[in-house]
């Protein structure tokens, strides 16, 4: 926000650039380590979750697409674009809503889990389109390689 304020885009770029790489450098692994563990994990709640462990590896998919698209919804937020960031999450919430009104019936935790994977990539990727667009930055991890090229 202080970057912002202070129309500093290469520092903006470079803390955002910072954060995803944390994103992803630690995100990811965490999450490939949940997607290989997952009937263990949720094991740990009892012998009956682990039938839901498919629901769970398409929700760890959504937080990866999350962490790969980078602090977007979190930079419109700190750049004056509140407004547009809730628009988007409102319009990102009402698919998903959408969706687990016809796969929740349909196919149960699993068509949960992928109404909330199509919601999270609708959210991360026009977050990230409108942060380009609106603030001038790249918000993704291609931010990490674009300036390492």
């Amino acid at each position: 926000a202080e970057a912002h304020g202070k129309g500093d885009i290469s520092l903006l770029q470079k803390h955002t650039s910072t954060m995803s790489a944390l994103f992803v450098g630690i995100g990811v692994p965490a999450a490939l380590g949940i997607w290989i563990f997952a009937e263990e994990a949720m094991a740990l709640f009892g012998p009956g979750f682990v039938e839901g462990v498919w629901a769970m590896r398409i929700y760890v998919l959504g937080v990866v697409v999350m962490l790969i698209f980078g602090p977007a919804s979190a930079a419109l937020s700190l750049c004056g674009q509140e407004g547009r960031a809730s628009r988007i999450m409102v319009a990102a919430l009402v698919v998903q809503i959408g969706l687990n009104l016809v796969l929740i019936p349909a196919f149960g935790p699993v068509g949960c889990a992928c109404s909330n994977l199509v919601g999270l990539t609708i959210l991360a990727f026009v977050s990230r389109l409108s942060v380009r667009r609106h603030i001038g930055i790249e918000p993704s991890i291609l931010s990490v390689f674009r300036s390492r090229l």
